[in-house]
């Protein structure tokens, strides 16, 4: 579950000096203003929030150096949650957003405002009736096919994958083995027909269990299915390359598992922080529509705690 908003989350952002990103931005108290320019500024960074990944702006949070510098409270009898609102709805079109006041200092008359903006299926035009998106932490103006590809995000399939790993038991010698594989979700309205997916585990792909000369894993692929997905060597990797055998509906999910199982074996039980960090899964996946490809990268000692 998602940790909620509080004053003591908003403090572990400055002691951990999270820096504003594409998906994150502070504005003073002072960004709030009854002025013409104070309520385009309002509309001109949520709609390039929008316009790009999606994100949080933080109304009441001083910054400097786009780090936190400190906590810059909000007087609420003068700019309510509801205000800001009506600020926001002048963006069209309209944009639905999530605005959470953070009381300070147990005072209900100060606030921090947390603006929860998810990505928009279409582009969205500020006050000053101009496009906007995020790039280098700013909020800057859109070209012509920037504002084309976001309106076709309405077309193009929206999709997720993830990465689970689970306990597979005693397998011949090894003590433990564990298995991996993803789950791919249509999120969006579009069916999507075609798709394909490539991941690559820092793995030696072997028919049998062996032990492979420098190697952090012991793995094998078990085959079960006529459409398997197509597994290679690349380098120290293990490239997996799925393809989806039929249509994917809305809401629904696939998961190569039913094809084909990935297992593998520690060879040694204590590995250094450098080689630690080498163990991901990376991945990339092509959709109906869907350009650029859709990319991530996970990380596995996280699945095992270490």
């Amino acid at each position: 579950m998602e940790r909620k908003w509080d004053q003591a989350r908003l403090e572990q952002l400055k002691r951990d000096s999270i820096e504003e990103s594409l998906t994150l931005d502070y504005k003073s108290a002072a960004a709030l203003g009854r002025s013409d320019s104070k309520k385009r500024e309002i509309t001109k960074d949520v709609s390039a929030m929008a316009n790009s990944a999606g994100g949080t702006i933080i109304y009441g949070m001083k910054e400097d150096g786009h780090k936190p510098e400190s906590v810059d409270p909000i007087d609420r009898d003068s700019f309510s949650a509801e205000w800001l609102q009506q600020v926001i709805n002048n963006i069209r079109p309209h944009i639905d957003v999530r605005i959470e006041p953070v009381e300070i200092d147990g005072d209900a008359s100060k606030a921090v405002y947390v603006v929860e903006i998810q990505q928009s299926t279409t582009a969205h035009q500020a006050q000053d009736l101009r496009y906007y998106k995020r790039f280098n932490r700013l909020s800057q103006p859109m070209h012509d096919y920037e504002i084309r590809d976001v309106m076709n995000r309405a077309t193009a399939p929206v999709l997720d994958v993830e990465f689970r790993i689970r306990s597979a038991g005693k397998v011949g010698r090894y003590p433990e083995t564990y298995e991996i594989w993803p789950t791919i979700r249509n999120q969006g309205p579009q069916l999507v027909q075609h798709l394909q997916l490539v991941y690559t585990c820092p793995l030696v792909v072997i028919s049998r269990w062996v032990r492979a000369e420098g190697a952090q894993f012991e793995f094998r692929v078990v085959e079960g299915h006529e459409h398997r997905p197509y597994v290679r060597v690349v380098g120290n990797l293990v490239e997996v390359t799925y393809r989806s055998p039929g249509v994917l509906f809305p809401c629904d999910e696939i998961s190569p598992i039913n094809f084909t199982k990935l297992r593998y074996a520690f060879r040694c039980e204590s590995l250094l922080p450098e080689e630690r960090e080498k163990l991901t899964v990376n991945w990339k996946l092509w959709a109906d529509s869907m350009s650029p490809p859709k990319t991530g990268k996970v990380s596995i000692p996280q699945f095992h705690n270490w």
